[in-house]
């Protein structure tokens, strides 16, 4: 993450040296910008070709894993099993969360980019606070973990970490949280809903295959 970060740094530090500027005519094409001024348009001609490259090899990917994901959580009753815990018989794949991922995918038509970005955000965000909570509640509250380290490794460093979430939380576009937080009430509906209301554990996913 460190590593990461730096690389983030440098190079945001070397484009704003190829290009002092802080407004664009199309922030989502700020790259092709930075590249036309260090080198001319065979430099930022050359990226969008290999960006519109890579899209193709990498949404099949990401689209099989979310349909992967999908099936496993159909197995194992988190979803209704009939619809989504099937693999075809001759063909060995989840043909049903495969069209359905498919079909989520391609809202992306008509959607802006603007909007799904921010609802992908939302999601990590989600996902990096549920994360900070969780080694709160397992290591500080359920292990009663205390003294210098334990306060410092199962507190203070996840609940800073959560304090950022939320912190960045507030730069997300408004229909992202409003969508965001529609879809949470539901997924909080529907397992209220598969645990009857609550009175029956959660179905648990498992990755792990025999």
């Amino acid at each position: 993450t460190l590593l990461a970060g730096l690389i983030f740094l440098g190079l945001s530090y070397l484009s704003h040296l190829l290009l002092p500027a802080s407004t664009f005519a199309n922030p989502d094409a700020a790259a092709l910008d930075v590249l036309a001024g260090a080198g001319g348009q065979f430099p930022a001609a050359f990226f969008a070709a290999a960006y519109i490259a890579g899209s193709p090899g990498s949404a099949p990917a990401s689209q099989a894993s979310v349909s992967r994901i999908i099936y496993s959580m159909g197995r194992d009753g988190v979803l209704p099993p009939k619809l989504f815990g099937r693999l075809h018989p001759r063909l060995g794949t989840p043909v049903v969360p495969i069209l359905f991922t498919s079909a989520v995918a391609l809202l992306a038509l008509v959607m802006d980019l603007a909007t799904v970005s921010s609802l992908i955000s939302f999601g990590a965000l989600v996902a990096f606070s549920v994360v900070n909570l969780a080694v709160i509640k397992h290591y500080f509250i359920d292990r009663k973990g205390r003294g210098p380290a334990a306060v410092l490794n199962s507190l203070a460093v996840p609940g800073t970490g959560f304090a950022l979430t939320v912190w960045l939380w507030t730069s997300l576009a408004g229909d992202a949280l409003v969508f965001g937080l529609a879809w949470a009430a539901l997924g909080l509906a529907y397992l209220a809903a598969l645990t009857r209301g609550f009175r029956r554990p959660t179905p648990q996913l498992q990755l792990d295959e025999a």
